[in-house]
C-alpha cells in the first residue's frame, strides 16, 4: 500500500510513524482522493471535448505560458488508466521547455492517439501490446528557412499496420474503422487532433508498418500568430 501511495521512496521517507501504523485506514482516504482527482481531470476533459468539437469549425481557447508537455502526457495516461491495464507503457522525455498552450487541448491530442492505439491492438489481437512515448526538443527548418524550436512527442505502438488506403483518410472527419460494440467511433478523434495541432502551427507525422505505428507531433515552442 505504501509503495502504491508513494512510488518515490524519498517521499515515503517523509511519512510519520503514525501514518504507517494506520496505513490500511489511510489507504482508503488516499484512494478516495485519487478517484476525486481523476474525476476532476475527466470533467475538465469532457469540457475540453465540447470545445474541441467547436475547434472543427474554429473557436477560442485559453493558452498559458510554461505549460508542461510532459505533465499533459501524464494526465492523458492517468485518464486512460483502465484502458491501459493490459498494455505495457514506457515513457522517456528529454528536457523540454514549457510552451504556451492549453493543457486540456494537449491532453485531448495524446489521449485520442493513445486510445486509438489501444483499440487497434485490441481489435488486432496484438500479443504483448505495448505503447512507447518519447518527447524531446528539436529544431526544424521553418517557413522562413530559419530553424524553429519545437517540442516533439512520438506515440508508438506495436499493433497492426494501418492500411495504406486508410492512411490518407484517418484525419478526415467522420472516418472511423470502429463499427461494432460499445467502443464504436464517431470519426472525430483524429480530426480534432489535426485541428488542434494545426492551431498551434504544428505538424503530425504518421508512420506505420508491421512492426510499429507511430504518431509524431511537433509543436513550436513559440507561437508566431499568438493564441487562438
Amino acid at each position: 500500500m505504501l509503495a502504491h501511495i508513494f512510488p518515490n521512496t524519498e517521499d515515503g521517507d517523509k511519512l510519520s510513524g503514525r501514518f504507517i501504523r494506520n496505513v490500511k485506514k489511510n489507504y482508503r482516504f488516499w484512494e478516495l482522493g485519487h478517484d476525486l482527482r481523476d474525476m476532476r481531470m475527466a470533467s475538465k476533459l469532457a469540457t475540453g471535448i465540447v470545445r474541441a468539437v467547436k475547434l472543427l469549425g474554429g473557436g477560442n481557447s485559453t493558452r498559458e505560458p510554461d505549460t508542461s508537455v510532459e505533465q499533459s502526457v501524464t494526465d492523458a495516461l492517468n485518464l486512460l488508466h483502465n484502458k491501459l491495464k493490459r498494455v505495457s507503457v514506457s515513457t522517456h522525455f528529454s528536457p523540454m521547455p514549457g510552451i504556451t498552450a492549453d493543457i486540456t487541448e494537449l491532453v485531448q491530442v495524446w489521449s485520442n492517439i493513445i486510445k486509438n492505439a489501444c483499440d487497434a491492438m485490441e481489435q488486432g489481437g496484438t500479443e504483448a501490446p505495448a505503447i512507447r512515448i518519447t518527447g524531446e526538443c528539436c529544431h526544424v527548418q521553418g517557413v522562413q528557412l530559419l530553424p524553429t524550436e519545437y517540442v516533439s512527442v512520438t506515440i508508438a505502438n506495436n499493433g497492426p499496420a494501418i492500411d495504406e488506403e486508410n492512411l490518407n483518410k484517418i484525419f478526415n472527419p467522420n472516418f472511423t474503422t470502429k463499427k461494432l460494440g460499445l467502443d464504436f467511433g464517431l470519426g472525430l478523434g483524429l480530426a480534432i487532433v489535426r485541428r488542434v495541432v494545426d492551431s498551434y502551427n504544428g505538424t503530425i507525422e504518421v508512420r506505420s508498418n508491421d512492426q510499429e505505428t507511430s504518431f509524431t507531433i511537433n509543436i513550436p515552442t513559440s507561437q508566431i500568430h499568438g493564441n487562438t
